[in-house]
């Protein structure tokens, strides 16, 4: 019986044992539900941008596929920057920018000579 007396506090001390063990369990499944979760919302914001990208990119061509004239001229309609137009869950801006008259560098000069370095 003597025995048994200094004993008695270790199955409160097993039972404490087991309570922590179970609750660092349980935090790390939380953290790890967290992770997760920020990663599933990232993913999804980042195809919404994707395809709100893709459907401005659309729309700004047939703008420019219905543009039938003879000249290219920023008063035109679509030279007017098109802003926040709603498409599902996000809003659209679009701004075409007419880059006819800027000059191309990665061609350079027509009349450059070619050097033979061998």
């Amino acid at each position: 019986m003597n025995r048994l007396r200094n004993q008695s506090g270790m199955a409160l001390l097993l039972v404490l044992v087991v309570v922590a063990l179970l609750s660092g369990l349980v935090i790390e499944f939380s953290f790890s539900t967290l992770i997760d979760l920020r990663a599933t919302e990232t993913f999804r914001d980042r195809t919404k941008g994707y395809y709100l990208a893709r459907g401005g990119i659309e729309a700004a061509r047939t703008i420019l596929q219905e543009d039938k004239n003879d000249y290219d001229h920023p008063i035109e309609f679509w030279g007017n920057p098109l802003a926040n137009i709603p498409a599902g869950d996000g809003d659209v801006s679009i701004t075409i920018v007419d880059l006819t008259g800027r000059m191309n560098i990665n061609f350079g000069s027509i009349h450059q000579k070619k050097v033979d370095v061998t």
